[in-house]
């Protein structure tokens, strides 16, 4: 494949800018499917989409496992044939962007992000157009990326802290402990603070003092009137595990996703079909929380998602979609850690992302969606250029 022109990288990051503005629907398809499927055709004379070779084969290997799961679940396969459509067009364009990545310049693709990170946050903080956790999931995954667009360091600095600023607002309590540790490691690593160990060392100690004192008492009554669910945590922490609806619901969420995987542990139920499958949970193993909020937490559990990545995997796609995944995002992080001293900002930027991700998943059901699997592109892409040996 030859390289892309100013036309072709357009066209790209138009397609990444359409993926992030996620409030914006034409109809029952995202603004971004035209462009995607436009995408597919129009580069699809100058290269072969390759689905069986390199590390997007373990993509593969879970989408199959998806389509054979599907085909034998309890739930019916024709409510599954839109979704695995959809699933199939991700694939494709996590191949696209795989086989362009060398080619695509990086500097526009992150100014791209940089803009869509701030038109998402800002839409959804003054309007409230988007889901939280969409907006959560996207700002941690790909707006540090934004950071290598802005050449001046004020610019990124005040970038930096706006996309903060917005994910405090959001009440996103992980995705706002994880989006800063990137944004630091990121900076550390601009501005040649050698060690990165410094930084991790100065996190730690930061929240030693924090939690070990009355300072978290203080602090979480301040921050309570502009973010209850943080300021909760600080103060009482202790009254989020009992009492926090939204963590007795993950909970919930959590103890089904494992249920359906002792039932289903080989290729699970199918993707898309965790909020289909109607169970009875068993909350014995959910101790020390209030009766009432686990009651209605139960009663919403039908139409809510697994709030954890991986158990969402399992139970979808059993252990063989799930190593599959693992396998996956061992092959980029292998090969990143392998080439780190060779790191450029956005590849560096890229690892952390990628780790960000991978601890995100833990509490946010976001495996799905155009640019989560634009950005499982650009991983794909990165380890198909710079692979030495097979996984």
């Amino acid at each position: 494949m030859t390289g892309l022109s100013k036309k072709d990288n357009l066209l790209i990051n138009l397609l990444f800018l359409s993926a992030m503005l996620v409030f914006i629907n034409l109809g029952p398809v995202s603004i971004s499917f035209p462009i995607g499927v436009f995408a597919l055709l129009f580069f699809s004379r100058r290269f072969r989409l390759r689905l069986f070779s390199g590390s997007i084969v373990w993509l593969t290997i879970m989408f199959a496992t998806g389509v054979l799961s599907c085909m034998i679940s309890e739930i019916p396969f024709e409510q599954d044939i839109y979704f695995l459509i959809q699933f199939f067009y991700w694939l494709l364009l996590t191949a696209m962007i795989g086989q362009m990545y060398p080619y695509i310049d990086k500097n526009a693709l992150c100014k791209t992000i940089a803009t869509g990170s701030l038109i998402l946050g800002f839409v959804f903080l003054f309007l409230r157009l988007g889901s939280q956790n969409s907006v959560a999931f996207c700002l941690v995954v790909f707006s540090p990326l934004g950071i290598f667009g802005l050449k001046k360091r004020l610019f990124r600095v005040f970038y930096a802290l706006l996309i903060i600023f917005i994910m405090f607002f959001n009440e996103s309590r992980s995705g706002m402990a994880i989006l800063s540790v990137e944004m630091l490691f990121i900076f550390a690593k601009l501005y040649n603070i050698k060690n990165l160990r410094i930084i991790a060392t100065g996190i730690t100690l930061l929240f030693t003092v924090l939690f070990m004192t009355p300072l978290h008492t203080i602090l979480g009554n301040a921050i309570s009137p502009f973010n209850e669910e943080v300021g909760m945590l600080l103060s009482d922490p202790d009254a989020v595990m009992y009492s926090d609806k939204s963590w007795i619901q993950r909970r919930v969420q959590q103890q089904k996703g494992l249920q359906i995987f002792k039932e289903h542990p080989v290729i699970g139920i199918g993707p898309s079909n965790f909020s289909k499958l109607n169970i009875n949970i068993d909350v014995s193993g959910i101790e020390n929380v209030d009766i009432k909020a686990l009651n209605t937490a139960i009663k919403k559990s039908d139409s809510r998602s697994a709030h954890n990545s991986y158990i969402l995997m399992l139970s979808e796609f059993g252990l063989v979609g799930t190593i599959s995944w693992a396998f996956f995002l061992i092959a980029f992080l292998r090969i990143a850690i392998r080439n780190s001293k060779r790191f450029d900002g956005f590849e560096f930027a890229l690892f952390v992302c990628v780790v960000g991700m991978s601890v995100y998943f833990y509490t946010i059901s976001a495996f799905y969606g155009t640019f989560a699997w634009l950005f499982y592109g650009l991983m794909y892409g990165y380890t198909r250029q710079y692979k030495k040996t097979k996984i």
